[in-house]
């Protein structure tokens, strides 16, 4: 979620309807697989401890702090001399090949 916009923080960008629907349908599958426990022992799942799922979270969090912070970066750069400046550079429209 946090990688839909380099411009936007993720609370100004709106969500994504398909990227939001996408996620539901991985819950829903992870959840579907853990209470068959033949699917979890043939498929060598392992239910993950809660030092695993910490963790996760703190790398996820890390993660995404340093996301905002570069977008917010960026943003500072590119409104810094009083008019917006582009972060890239424009494509060229005078393709060789």
């Amino acid at each position: 979620m946090n990688f839909r916009s380099l411009k936007f923080s993720i609370f100004q960008a709106p969500p994504h309807k398909w990227l939001l629907v996408a996620i539901a349908w991985e819950i829903i599958m992870i959840a579907g697989i853990d209470p068959i426990s033949v699917r979890v022992e043939r498929l060598g799942i392992r239910i993950p401890s809660l030092e695993d799922i910490g963790i996760i979270l703190a790398f996820g969090a890390v993660l995404f702090i340093a996301m905002e912070l570069l977008k917010a970066f960026l943003r500072k750069k590119m409104y810094s001399n009083g008019k917006a400046a582009p972060l890239l550079a424009e494509p060229s429209t005078d393709l060789k090949y």
